[in-house]
């Protein structure tokens, strides 16, 4: 028995790392309804925190770049809430803080296990959570189990989507593009040997294979640029090169494929487009990067709905956005402020892409505040940098960073979750050993 005690002391840090990373994105994900399901990432969370409380308490008052700067982000949001108590519902207020908070612990747990879960320790977990995440996948897509998308269960999507199955899971967008740039940076930057390199080509072939039958396009759109800020660090005679630029063309074939090949599978529309709010100014703008020409030929009828209707939609959405917030710019209109969905006709407490939503709830001041977080926290990076260029995992953890971000631009995974929780490890863990430059400086 005290050996078994032991032995779980001794890889607590891991298994902690395996529950909270495989349990934010699967199980985690009742976050948004947790009043109604509660959520056991939530409960474990609390309990974690109260466990390590001391450290927590140390980690909220230090004096760096990246708890003033999120502690900031936090206090605006409170501050913004208080004018607008009794306007909107406690539940959509407690929904647009709570993934500010779970964001923080977030960065809690990252800077907590990054010194003591190494690199390829972190690769062979999220490995793990991989394989059993595509073993559902896989029986589904072979059993044919229908996935009810009813806003409750644990799986969105279905199973069919006409010769290949789509199948979305419930937080899983935020996980598989950690994995896969998790193995593609430690493949480019880690000089690993042969068996280590099969291993971790069958990994990333495993996770491509999964991004292909989710078919979330945003997720091609966010790896290329996290491949580029990895693409800087390689060296000049690195053949590692050639297969960096494969990868690019290879994710470039499949995006094409799904971008095209899909549409040519989707239903005819029944309902004219031009019934949704916002589709007469979207088809009407006259700029070509608004797609005004794709709504008014999916409004006639004359192209395919589905996929090409997510695109339309949301930008009709991000006008109806600009429109209700109008004169409040500045500061937006609080937490739980609701917009007008053309998806589903009604107002709802979610906008399909983050900088939209931080501006209809905080204003450009929590737009600002937001990016200008994640900016500053990759400029220290890039400092520090130039002094240990031998430092791979904050490399990796930032190129994770870039990812989630720009997946965000366009499905706003943040307000979920998986997707707070990620892009607060993924910053914690690549940030733990960042000192401010000025000393560094001085030392070197």
């Amino acid at each position: 028995m005290n050996s078994l005690i032991d032995t779980l002391r001794r890889f607590s840090p891991q298994i902690l790392t395996l529950i909270f990373l495989g349990y934010a994105p699967f199980f985690g994900e009742s976050f948004r309804l947790y009043f109604k399901n509660p959520s056991g990432f939530i409960l474990l969370a609390v309990l974690l925190t109260l466990v390590y409380w001391r450290q927590f308490k140390t980690f909220i008052l230090e004096k760096n770049t990246t708890q003033f700067w999120w502690l900031l982000i936090t206090l605006y949001c409170v501050l913004n809430t208080l004018p607008h108590l009794g306007e909107y519902s406690l539940y959509d207020v407690y929904l647009d803080l709570g993934a500010f908070f779970v964001m923080l612990f977030g960065l809690f747990f990252g800077k907590k296990i990054a010194s003591k879960v190494s690199l390829m320790q972190l690769v062979a977990i999220i490995t793990l959570i991989l394989m059993l995440f595509s073993g559902k996948i896989l029986w589904m897509w072979l059993y044919k189990i229908q996935a009810l998308n009813d806003g409750l269960g644990f799986f969105i999507g279905t199973a069919t989507y006409g010769t290949i199955p789509k199948i979305i899971l419930r937080g899983q967008n935020p996980f598989l593009i950690s994995a896969l740039m998790l193995i593609v940076g430690v493949l480019l930057l880690r000089k690993n040997t042969s068996s280590v390199t099969v291993r971790l080509t069958l990994a990333l072939l495993l996770a491509m294979v999964m991004i292909v039958i989710g078919g979330v396009r945003s997720i091609y759109f966010a790896i290329i640029p996290c491949c580029i800020f990895l693409g800087c660090f390689l060296s000049k005679a690195s053949l590692k090169k050639y297969s960096f630029v494969g990868i690019l063309l290879g994710i470039f074939f499949i995006s094409l494929y799904l971008f095209i090949g899909r549409d040519a599978l989707s239903p005819n529309p029944t309902d004219s487009l031009r019934a949704f709010p916002g589709m007469d100014i979207l088809a009407n703008n006259g700029w070509w990067f608004l797609n005004g020409g794709i709504v008014d030929k999916m409004a006639s009828g004359q192209i395919p709905l589905l996929n090409s209707m997510s695109v339309a939609l949301k930008m009709a959405e991000y006008l109806d956005v600009i429109r209700c917030v109008n004169d409040h710019w500045l500061t937006g209109l609080g937490m739980g402020a609701l917009c007008f969905s053309p998806a589903t006709q009604n107002p709802g407490n979610y906008v399909h892409s983050q900088p939209f939503a931080l501006y209809l709830k905080g204003g450009w001041i929590l737009v600002v505040l937001f990016y200008g977080f994640i900016a500053c926290t990759l400029f220290r990076a890039t400092q520090y940098f130039k002094y240990h260029p031998q430092e791979i995992s904050a490399k990796i953890g930032l190129a994770v960073v870039i990812a989630l971000c720009t997946l965000d631009i366009l499905t706003n995974q943040f307000q979920t979750l998986s997707g707070s929780f990620y892009l607060g490890f993924w910053i914690g863990y690549s940030s733990l050993d960042l000192k401010e430059y000025s000393g560094v400086a001085a030392e070197k």
